[in-house]
């Protein structure tokens, strides 16, 4: 296409696929600023008046947009004001096109927030016409007032998820009484997740469709009931998603439901478990779960490893483990941590699965509490190509979102000289799997177990694929690893005289060049380095912008290396602010000056100023 575009030239299928895009991001009904909503915008009191609401294109003034009733809808409701959101519908207000193309997608309209009023609700499912629905029951919502919603709705045949955030919804009753009674349900749900207090005693097999299965309990001492002991018949054999957790204000402890959830399992691609753990049987070595792709556990205490000690996993892509207080000795071996459940991920995989190429390491102690977090990132499923590898740990950052390993533990330390699993730094880097690394990140607390140089020049001796050093100084400041740094030079015992023989980056994160030869050893390893090795770059990446000067008067003068001075400043274009001036006053009591300014809501025939909302930009809004 040559020539400008212009907003009427843009094809409807792009248009419709921007759209999509945008609803995922800013749905309907999820607010993400307070003051995002209709409700601030307009005033609550002009949701009540139907002179005051919106227009839709292409409908009569009496229709929906025009015809709202919200007195009746919201008397007597617990909420203390409707909280909802246009989100991504103002889009669709550019111009009249692009709310034709809008209007005329079923599928952009198939998410129902039921924290819209009424009205809309049912206009967003008439726009969906018969396309599967989505239906978002939030935390703030009453039981009454969903009841009459999904009564007025007669369409729980279209649903294809639920979530329900709301644990008094009772979210089985309002689906229908059949479903209490192990009947099958006439509907293709595919997803239900649900907030609860107990579950009831329903036959989940009735959803003949549903794939992925959520249920929270929020109470400090949960009731599985017939959930728990009927589980094997009750889960439907398409199944293939399964997250079950316990939330409560108290200290975190595991639940245990019954051995009857073991049959389950074999059929699961993703497996999350938050504190709650199931009964193996007495004699049962292990479980093997050949679908399992997905596993996501959080265990605390005498519970940390309990479920990797028993299921193999040869397929296993995506790894993220959370364990809370756990017990563990001072010293650990091989042995140990790869019962932590690295041995799962490391040793039982497939070969099918990738090998890691990013590894970020970090333990700290501190005065209240230690800290291990590990993740690991996969080659793609092309190998080891090179064209495929992007090292997703950047220099001002650690995204961990997206890691295939995650292994998070944490635990007390009340006496403030805790070294509890002092050596597990130097034990987890001697597995042979990690030889395929091409990235490795450290930050490590000096009161650890660190070894010195030979335990270094032996732990990197194996990576020889490495291309990318990453060393974060303590933030206590009390030393530096300098072992690891020491590894780095010559060495006569080595046959190629440097480890790490590809290395063609090195980053020092918030190092003090001040500090006790730190600097100069340093200057002597990159000199040495860069007429031996490929090393081509040293990047300095610092909190503090006077180590610049000290760094560059160390760093200046080396030839064949280029020295890169970087900082951990947010960047300006991230900041936005805002003038206080513009912020406006209180308009409950605030007086104005040359304006007519009623907060009365009681007379409907005549339309309300708000400051700041222009007269009339409320009749499109939706």
């Amino acid at each position: 296409m040559e020539g400008p575009l212009t907003i009427n030239d843009i094809p409807p299928e792009l248009l419709i696929e921007v759209f999509q895009h945008l609803a995922e991001l800013e749905p309907l009904g999820i607010l993400d600023y307070p003051n995002d909503d209709v409700a601030t915008t307009l005033g609550y009191s002009d949701l009540r008046d139907s002179s005051k609401m919106i227009v839709d294109a292409g409908r009569s003034e009496d229709g929906i947009d025009r015809d709202y009733h919200y007195h009746d809808y919201y008397e007597g409701s617990m909420s203390a004001s409707p909280t909802y959101s246009l989100a991504w519908t103002r889009a669709t207000h550019v111009c009249g096109r692009w709310r034709s193309v809008a209007l005329s997608s079923p599928s952009l309209w198939t998410a129902i927030p039921f924290n819209l009023p009424r009205d809309w609700l049912l206009e967003v499912i008439r726009r969906a016409q018969q396309a599967p629905l989505d239906i978002y029951i939030p935390e703030a919502s009453w039981y009454r007032e969903l009841m009459v919603l999904l009564c007025e709705l007669g369409d729980r045949h279209r649903f294809r998820r639920i979530a329900c955030e709301n644990a008094n919804a009772m979210t089985f009753n309002m689906l229908g009484p059949r479903l209490l009674k192990g009947r099958e349900f006439d509907t293709d749900l595919e997803e239900l997740d649900v907030v609860t207090t107990s579950f009831p005693a329903a036959d989940i097999n009735a959803f003949r469709s549903m794939r992925k299965l959520s249920v929270t309990f929020k109470l400090c001492e949960p009731d599985f009931g017939a959930f728990d002991q009927n589980a094997a018949t009750l889960i439907p054999p398409s199944l293939t998603e399964l997250r079950l957790a316990v939330t409560s204000l108290v200290d975190p402890q595991d639940y245990t439901l019954s051995s009857h959830w073991i049959g389950t399992l074999p059929n699961l691609v993703v497996l999350d478990l938050d504190h709650l753990r199931f009964e193996f049987p007495i004699g049962q070595d292990e479980i093997f779960l050949p679908r399992l792709r997905e596993l996501r556990i959080a265990e605390a205490r005498e519970s940390c490893g309990y479920f990797v000690r028993f299921a193999r996993m040869p397929h296993l892509r995506k790894y993220t483990m959370q364990y809370n207080k756990p017990v563990y000795p001072t010293t650990t071996n091989l042995t140990g941590v790869r019962a932590m459940g690295f041995g799962r991920v490391l040793d039982d995989v497939d070969e099918s699965i990738p090998p890691l190429h990013t590894l970020s390491l970090s333990q700290f102690l501190s005065s209240f509490s230690g800290l291990i977090h590990v993740h690991g990132w996969r080659f793609g499923h092309t190998g080891n190509d090179e064209d495929d590898l992007r090292f997703p740990i950047q220099d001002t950052e650690t995204r961990i979102s997206d890691a295939d390993i995650s292994h998070n533990v944490i635990w007390d330390n009340a006496t403030g000289d805790d070294t509890t699993m002092a050596n597990f730094a130097t034990v987890l880097l001697s597995h042979p799997a990690l030889s395929s690394l091409r990235m490795l990140s450290l930050d490590l607390h000096p009161r650890l177990d660190l070894g010195d140089v030979h335990a270094w020049t032996d732990l990197f001796q194996p990576m020889r694929q490495l291309r990318h050093l990453r060393i974060t100084s303590p933030r206590s400041d009390i030393g530096l690893p300098k072992p690891i740094l020491d590894a780095l030079v010559a060495h006569p015992w080595i046959s190629d005289g440097f480890v790490l023989p590809f290395m063609e980056r090195l980053t020092l994160v918030d190092w003090d060049p001040k500090k006790e030869q730190s600097g100069d050893d340093l200057r002597t390893l990159a000199l040495l380095r860069v007429n031996n090795t490929p090393l081509k770059s040293v990047h300095i990446v610092s909190w503090r912008r006077c180590f610049d000067e000290d760094w560059q008067e160390r760093l200046a003068e080396l030839e064949g290396v280029a020295t890169v001075y970087e900082h951990l400043f947010v960047p300006l274009d991230r900041i936005r602010a805002t003038d206080e001036e513009d912020s406006g006053p209180d308009y409950e009591y605030e007086e104005y000056e040359g304006s007519d300014v009623d907060f009365d809501d009681t007379d409907d025939d005549e339309e309300m100023w708000q400051p700041g909302v222009p007269v009339g930009m409320w009749h499109d809004i939706f």
